[in-house]
């Protein structure tokens, strides 16, 4: 029940530290150019870190562009979670500088009580604290967006 190593590591290391690098607009890039090509060789590259029994397709990986009037980013969905701490997808928010730039997490997990599966919304800030918001109702990308703005909303 550990989560998939390249499934994890894309989600909570890869992308997360390419994201929260004060170097990297990944929203403004991704205004200007398709990430996808960028983020399948990044995933191409952590299945080649992993023995071949190991390795998870790309499938369902995709990045789009979220202009909201709250907020814009960087939607990334994954390829579908087996384990707990594995994510449905990522969601890079810019900030008002690079230091303010925001990434959430929409993960798959294990109700605590009764063991069902269930949906975690997860945060994370530049000094890599991880902040776990809760479980959600819905599997949606709607609802997973909309979570973001009223979480940014809210402080």
């Amino acid at each position: 029940m550990a989560p998939r190593t390249v499934h994890y590591a894309f989600a909570h290391r890869i992308l997360r530290d390419l994201a929260l690098d004060t170097h990297v607009d990944l929203v403004g890039e991704a205004i200007g150019v398709d990430l996808g090509p960028k983020f399948a060789t990044m995933w191409d590259d952590a299945n080649a870190s992993v023995p071949e029994t190991d390795r998870v397709a790309p499938d369902g990986l995709a990045t789009y562009v979220v202009q909201r009037p709250d907020y814009a980013g960087v939607l990334v969905t994954l390829p579908a979670p087996v384990e707990p701490a594995e994510a449905h997808a990522v969601m890079v928010v810019r900030g008002a500088t690079p230091a303010d730039t925001s990434y959430f997490t929409w993960e798959h997990g294990l109700d605590v009580v009764t063991g069902a599966p269930t949906v975690y919304l997860c945060g994370w800030n530049h000094d890599g604290a991880h902040v776990n918001y809760g479980t959600r109702p819905e599997l949606s990308i709607d609802s997973f967006v909309s979570e973001i703005g009223a979480r940014l909303a809210n402080g």
